[in-house]
């Protein structure tokens, strides 16, 4: 298949309206081809971080979000419980932004805006993570050794676990409603 092949079939693609797992995984190795065709894993860390983890049942390489990672373990270690870390990658929001340079670029078209679809693609991206853990290497973090998304009964959460090597593992489920 050609480089302008896959990005036709991408384009393609993300005109749909997303319904399942399968859609997600053409979706993210369609946009992992561009980026390595068109040699762009430097100018999109992000995405090929989350298109490695989508692929694969474990990943250890976590330098494309490392500081938020480490932002989340110092905010619990410190007991000040900063959200916010957190929710960036529960709602996948650096992924969300690079994505829309990434179509920008090689104009696709972004329905990564409509709020139905981000809410189906999002739900159905953290069912493929599920059981994927990112190990975190203990020479890069203190104490935050996984981050896990864990699963869940309601479509509408999205449940995860933090695990520390001298800390209590944190589990926490969040409830997306109009988001």
């Amino acid at each position: 298949m050609g480089i302008e092949e896959n990005l036709n079939k991408l384009n393609k693609e993300l005109q749909k309206e997303i319904k399942d797992e399968c859609q997600i995984f053409c979706i993210i190795s369609r946009i992992r081809k561009a980026v390595e065709h068109h040699k762009l894993k430097d100018k999109f860390q992000v995405i090929n971080f989350y298109c490695n983890w989508t692929l694969h049942t474990e990943l250890d390489n976590t330098s494309s979000i490392y500081s938020l990672l480490l932002e989340i373990e110092q905010s619990i270690l410190s007991k000040k419980y900063d959200i916010t870390p957190v929710m960036n990658i529960v709602d996948f929001k650096h992924f969300r932004k690079e994505i829309k340079i990434f179509l920008n670029d090689f104009y696709i078209i972004n329905p990564f805006n409509d709020t139905k679809y981000w809410r189906n693609f999002r739900r159905l991206f953290v069912k493929i993570l599920v059981d994927s853990p990112l190990n975190l290497k203990s020479k890069d973090f203190k104490e935050m050794r996984k981050f896990s998304f864990i699963k869940t009964n309601n479509e509408n959460d999205v449940d995860f676990q933090i695990d520390f090597e001298n800390h209590i593992p944190l589990k926490s489920s969040w409830t997306f409603m109009n988001y």
